[in-house]
């Protein structure tokens, strides 16, 4: 059976596209009864299959983009730009093109920020904040404190009236 032949059952595509390569490796050996090297050859090649038609649809949409402003970005600031800096996108524009002034470096850089708006592949994720500080153990030891201190005032006091 070539591998072209080969039919991917619609759950392993499933779980492809969620990620899950082992799954859907395990999927199609199921459906198909190939062996585990085979099964990967197949997944790993649909798997580089698809990543070149997203590079394509990128490539694509990236030449509409500059189509339609008329200027590429580039490669320090389309990189910027896709970690969510723009500002550091728009310097970046603007020492490459040093006749752009500031107002036009930022149109241009809105206008590819937004002509590629949904084809991000990675959202920015935002820095975790810690909800423990440096030290905590979470253990209450300060509660302990406090009541440590109710009893020896509440001694103090009963044993002094006595």
């Amino acid at each position: 059976m070539a591998q072209g032949e080969i039919r991917i059952p619609p759950e392993a595509i499933a779980a492809l596209r969620q990620g899950r390569t082992i799954e859907a490796i395990k999927l199609l050996r199921e459906a198909t009864g190939l062996d585990l090297k085979r099964a990967k050859a197949v997944i790993d090649a649909r798997i580089a299959g698809a990543a070149a038609v997203r590079d394509q649809v990128e490539s694509a949409r990236s030449a509409s983009n500059e189509a339609a402003t008329g200027i590429v970005l580039p490669r320090d600031a389309a990189e910027a730009l896709s970690r969510g800096e723009v500002i550091e996108a728009i310097k970046r524009l603007r020492a490459a093109n040093p006749q752009f002034d500031l107002k036009t470096a930022k149109e241009l850089v809105e206008q590819h920020r937004h002509g590629n708006r949904a084809t991000a592949a990675v959202p920015v994720m935002q820095k975790r904040v810690p909800t423990v500080v440096e030290g905590d153990r979470g253990s209450h030891g300060w509660l302990w404190l406090v009541a440590l201190a109710a009893i020896f005032a509440l001694w103090y006091f009963f044993s002094g009236q006595g």
